[in-house]
């Protein structure tokens, strides 16, 4: 083999090895579909509820806001964190903290984990379970959870079916 032949398969070989390399790291980059912040507004009553959600690959944040009309200002009312698990469309949620607001200016101020009384008895007053499945979809900028919590097999219930638009 001359040198000219070997130098250009080295030079076919490193520019095929660069070219997988940073396709691989592109593509790593990439994260589900899921991931990112989330946010739907309700209004019943003249009362208005945000409620945020922060998906990471394998972790989310929920925060629930009330809206203060007199000064256009959202309030925090409720916190929780929890680790996420999805296969396919079906995310499984295990919560591992939560927590309310507890002072006039509407901040979260403690936070309960897993395994504290405190944790246990905010999950019983606001009717969570500590851990759920929800079956989700990605179309645009809309996240669409649906979560069966009269045990139906329907997502037709109040509350079963939710759509965020991306932030």
């Amino acid at each position: 083999m001359s040198h000219s032949n070997f130098s250009k398969q080295s030079m076919l070989f490193f520019s095929v090895l660069v070219l997988l390399l940073s396709s691989c790291s592109k593509d790593d980059a990439v994260g589900p579909d899921y991931v990112g912040s989330w946010s739907s507004t309700t209004t019943e009553s003249g009362l208005s509820i945000r409620e945020n959600m922060t998906f990471t690959k394998d972790g989310v944040t929920q925060l629930s806001q009330m809206s203060i009309p007199t000064t256009n200002l959202w309030m925090d009312i409720i916190k929780a964190t929890a680790t996420l698990s999805v296969t396919g469309s079906t995310m499984t949620i295990t919560y591992t903290g939560i927590g309310m607001t507890s002072d006039i200016n509407g901040s979260i101020t403690v936070m309960y984990p897993v395994g504290s009384s405190d944790f246990q008895t905010y999950l019983t007053v606001n009717g969570f379970t500590p851990s759920y499945i929800s079956k989700y979809s990605v179309s645009g900028n809309k996240l669409t959870i649906m979560t069966d919590n009269n045990g139906d097999g329907l997502y037709t219930g109040t509350d079963e079916t939710k759509v965020y638009t991306k932030q």
